[in-house]
């Protein structure tokens, strides 16, 4: 089960990818549902039947990175798609776990 307030906190770093200039593509939206699938796959994995912020953190890189295209100037300046990504996912509010636990 993935609550629909964290099914938005996946979306928003999805959105995040798009926004970023440091990325010329951002993540599309086969990419947003094989995010949403591993995230879930990892909650089973762990013994779990719901998902938590930290699946979908822990997913973003192994299943986004490299369906980011980076653009001409983060390859300029040598930013790796992989870091720029995890700040998009840093930079993202966690919803707090009153609200997705309930």
């Amino acid at each position: 089960h993935v609550h629909p307030v964290l099914e938005d906190y996946l979306l928003d770093i999805v959105a995040g990818t798009r926004a970023n200039k440091a990325f010329a593509l951002g993540v599309s939206p086969r990419g947003a549902l094989a995010y949403y699938r591993t995230a879930q796959a990892l909650a089973a994995i762990r013994g779990r039947n719901y998902v938590i912020p930290d699946d979908i953190k822990t997913m973003a890189r192994a299943v986004l990175a490299h369906r980011l295209a980076p653009s001409v100037e983060a390859r300029l300046h040598g930013q790796s798609t992989g870091d720029v990504l995890m700040q998009v996912v840093n930079e993202t509010a966690v919803p707090v776990e009153e609200v997705w636990s309930a």
